[in-house]
């Protein structure tokens, strides 16, 4: 059982909370909680089928079996899904291909809780393939809820009310350090890529301090609203670039390069501001709200509903939530 869900509460009160005393862009809430509903929709079923695989992979392959309580077995299952992680959340941001699939996490230009939503829907799925190795060493439902305590960790360093946390800060992963990773200046692109802990980032040379406030977002600024082109528009982008290469080691080079070596509408990551829409209840959050009532069905009753009805709800609430974000890009 993936416990993750049933900590959407705690989400909820730490965005209150931070709602209150920072006041949320409108804009980026929004588009925020379409992208989560999207990703959760789109993974409804793709943790499920990894999870499978991943339990499969252990029996067959695995070399650790530990016993029931073991503190080590633990230890060794956080260690080893934060260098997963790590591998997969450097790659995202080295690799063309990778980072137009994680690119949406980044387009927040505001850094609070709204931006830990930003989940690309594609990237979740890439990153199985880098959690699968855990599997030698981990069984499948002790991943599942340190991947659960990670995902937790990782909401709550998306804000800028938690400053320094003191010697805690030579370890983990903390909102100081990670607001560095969210930076879009020079010197804090591509640095502190930790989940939990910050110490694979100081052995690997790809570790900076937090010395002043960052500007956030991507370079060139973004300011779509629509989930879908989010999680898309980079993959358009790589395919016109790479009808304009003549020959299969200049694309492979383009999809499997890093970002600063491509062309400048792939380096940059951006899209060029557009005419903002006044939000009205009636064309944004009406349709936002089904969208999500459809979402959290989706991922609360799948295992009791009939595939089709899964698959129709989930398609009509992906519509519902492009409808109302569409609406504030004047669309």
């Amino acid at each position: 059982m993936d416990p993750l869900p049933y900590i959407a509460p705690l989400f909820v009160l730490g965005m209150l909370v931070e709602g209150w005393a920072v006041r949320y862009s409108q804009r980026s809430l929004i588009s925020g909680l379409g992208c989560v509903a999207i990703d959760q929709i789109t993974a409804a079923w793709g943790l499920l089928l990894f999870i499978v695989v991943y339990d499969v992979a252990h029996g067959v392959v695995g070399i650790l079996q530990w016993p029931s309580g073991s503190v080590l077995h633990w230890v060794v299952a956080v260690v080893a899904h934060d260098l997963a992680y790590y591998a997969f959340h450097r790659a995202s941001h080295r690799v063309n291909v990778l980072w137009a699939a994680h690119v949406v996490h980044h387009h927040g230009a505001r850094y609070d809780f709204t931006v830990s939503l930003r989940q690309g829907s594609i990237a979740t799925w890439v990153s199985y393939a880098f959690y699968l190795p855990v599997a030698l060493v981990v069984d499948a439902q002790t991943f599942l809820v340190v991947h659960a305590a990670y995902q937790v960790h990782q909401f709550f360093v998306h804000t800028r009310l938690i400053r320094r946390l003191g010697p805690l800060e030579w370890i983990f992963a903390t909102p100081s350090h990670h607001r560095v990773h969210h930076g879009s200046q020079r010197h804090h692109i591509d640095r502190n890529y930790g989940g939990f802990f910050i110490v694979f980032d100081r052995l690997f040379g790809t570790f900076t301090p937090e010395e002043r406030e960052p500007v956030y977002g991507v370079p060139g600024g973004y300011d779509v609203t629509r989930p879908l082109f989010a999680n898309t528009y980079m993959f358009l982008r790589l395919i016109r670039a790479s009808a304009r290469q003549t020959s299969m080691r200049a694309r492979l080079r383009l999809w499997l390069g890093p970002p600063e070596a491509s062309p400048q509408p792939l380096s940059a990551a951006a899209h060029a501001p557009r005419a903002r829409a006044r939000a009205s209840v009636r064309s944004t959050w009406l349709p936002l709200l089904a969208g999500l009532m459809g979402a959290s069905a989706v991922v609360f009753a799948r295992e009791s509903l009939p595939i089709a009805w899964v698959v129709v709800i989930g398609l009509a609430s992906i519509v519902a939530i492009e409808a109302a974000c569409a609406s504030l890009d004047g669309e």
